[in-house]
């Protein structure tokens, strides 16, 4: 049993890696769509003739794009800063009394306390 959580936890940190290096791709593709859509723009109403690649446009498209994408994740991460009860709050979940007569809501919270346990992670509020 314990083997198998840390194998899980080993894939989750390979998922992660993976998830990095697929976002950075993600951020590319983001600022070479929107270079190529603001320099379509700019010949066609600007009527800004020459080459394809234009430095000083790249830059221009690249800081604002990028200021909007990481000003968007650091949103999110001031948001998610305060733990695990404000990711849980953000997809509806609630507090639980831990003196409920709910039998499926007093399930859960043993179920919790016991996973909590078994990975030496301190038990949720």
């Amino acid at each position: 049993m314990a083997t198998d959580f840390f194998n899980r936890q080993e894939q989750a940190r390979r998922n992660t890696g993976r998830l990095l290096v697929l976002y950075t791709l993600a951020v590319v593709a983001v600022v070479a769509a929107v270079y190529a859509l603001a320099r379509v723009l700019s010949v066609q109403f600007v009527e800004m003739a020459g080459p394809f690649f234009d430095l000083e446009l790249f830059l221009g498209v690249s800081f604002v794009t990028l200021l909007i994408i990481f000003g968007g994740v650091f949103l999110a991460w001031l948001e998610f800063r305060r733990g695990g009860s404000a990711v849980a709050e953000s997809l509806g979940g609630r507090l639980l009394s831990r003196d409920t007569r709910d039998n499926q809501e007093r399930m859960l919270l043993n179920v919790v306390e016991e996973m909590a346990i078994a990975s030496g992670v301190p038990v949720p509020p």
